[in-house]
């Protein structure tokens, strides 16, 4: 009860606090109570630059990518701690907008099964050394956290573009780059050989 009592005291903050930022010019985004959803492209910067402002100001998001910054509003933050957020950005002269928009999410081909892909040996290895390799692991942009590429998938040139977008640095993928026709049980007997 202590809590609710709490976040009814606070959330009047929360949307002072955002209303503010609107007022100043950011575009936000989302409805959530407690989340602030910043599109920083539209006032002059990325989301990078904007986390690396407020990083500076001792003030952390939970989440940052090219076109948005995310932050978790709480009753445990402070009238200061607010005041401070509110502050640090309203203290960035608006740019002109940045106009890029997000790279259009990949169809990649379906080279191997989610089980095959998932049992088959794995390595790490640098974004651009990708192309052309299956995925064993899931790669996520968030948001929309929809996967760019997932397991069993080939990458393909579509697919390295969205990732680089997203500050992905390295896949994990399988290590036989095999084709399609290969079944696992051949794979694990070609591992086997190789071992």
């Amino acid at each position: 009860e202590a809590f609710r009592n709490e976040l009814r005291t606070f959330l009047p903050e929360a949307v002072s606090l955002k209303a503010k930022l609107a007022a100043h010019g950011f575009e936000l985004a989302g409805s959530e109570a407690l989340k602030l959803t910043l599109k920083p492209k539209s006032f002059g910067y990325s989301g990078q630059d904007i986390a690396a402002t407020l990083d500076a100001a001792n003030i952390y998001p939970e989440f940052y990518d090219p076109d948005y910054i995310v932050l978790m509003l709480s009753p445990r933050h402070s009238e200061r701690e607010l005041d401070a957020l509110c502050d640090t950005l309203c203290s960035l002269p608006r740019r002109a907008p940045i106009v890029s928009a997000p790279p259009r999410m990949p169809r990649p081909e379906r080279a191997l099964s989610l089980r095959e892909a998932l049992l088959a040996a794995a390595e790490k290895v640098p974004l651009p050394r990708c192309l052309g390799r299956i995925s064993a692991a899931s790669a996520i942009g968030c948001p929309p956290a929809i996967p760019i590429v997932i397991m069993g998938e080939r990458i393909n040139s579509a697919a390295i573009a969205c990732l680089e977008y997203y500050g992905i640095e390295s896949c994990m993928v399988v290590q036989y780059n095999l084709p399609f026709a290969f079944t696992f049980a051949s794979r694990r007997a070609l591992s086997a050989a190789h071992s």
